[in-house]
């Protein structure tokens, strides 16, 4: 799966059938890679401005989307969306938020660390 507030990334997803949302599919991610989407994006989002990408955070095992807005004199968090594993431990980050794509081609989801 990718989309383009995951900078164009690729993950491990299940893609529930017959269902969309934004013009892409509805994803549904492990914990780990839940953990490694956050963790890219704390990477990949530094230098942009207010707003451009989402920040994940986790409040116990639930993931916290947020965005960045700034008013000219401050820059705060705003929450978006908060995401609970369903039963089977997945989360469907940016369900409604991100048109999620199926991809044809296998890229590892993180950039080159260095």
């Amino acid at each position: 799966m990718t989309a383009h507030a995951v900078f164009e990334l690729e993950y491990p997803a299940l893609v529930a059938d017959d269902y969309t949302a934004l013009g892409g599919v509805l994803a549904r991610f492990d914990h780990p890679t839940a953990r490694q989407i956050a963790d890219d994006l704390d990477r990949l989002w530094i230098g942009d401005m207010p707003g451009e990408h989402p920040i994940i955070t986790w409040d116990g095992d639930t993931v916290v989307i947020c965005f960045e807005a700034d008013d000219g004199d401050i820059t705060r968090r705003v929450e978006a969306d908060r995401v609970y594993p369903d039963a089977a431990g997945r989360y469907s980050l940016g369900a409604y938020l991100w048109p999620w794509r199926t991809t044809t081609t296998h890229h590892p989801a993180s950039p080159n660390k260095q």
